[in-house]
């Protein structure tokens, strides 16, 4: 299987794995983006409203081969100026 390096980063880390294996660039590129939904998620468990990570993958010489950005973002709703989780 060929090897990619998968990176994931925004401004508050940088995390890299150099050593995946995957049967294709895309592959890769699944793996990066369902670990960056996980790494947002837990930005906006800690009360964040707005997560963004870059997910980028490279061959193993380090030539770039594909990225994408995962955003979440989390507003309030308001419902007759009250928060809806009030009518929940």
């Amino acid at each position: 299987m060929p090897l990619f390096s998968i990176q994931l980063r925004n401004s508050e880390f940088y995390a890299r794995d150099d050593e995946a294996e995957h049967d294709s660039a895309e592959a890769a590129l699944a793996a990066g983006v369902y670990s960056a939904m996980r790494m947002a998620t837990d930005e906006i468990a800690r009360g964040c409203r707005n997560a963004a990570i870059e997910v980028i993958v490279e061959q193993d010489d380090g030539a770039p081969l594909l990225n994408s950005v995962v955003a979440i973002s989390v507003s309030p709703l308001i419902v007759a100026d009250r928060p809806i989780f009030r009518y929940l």
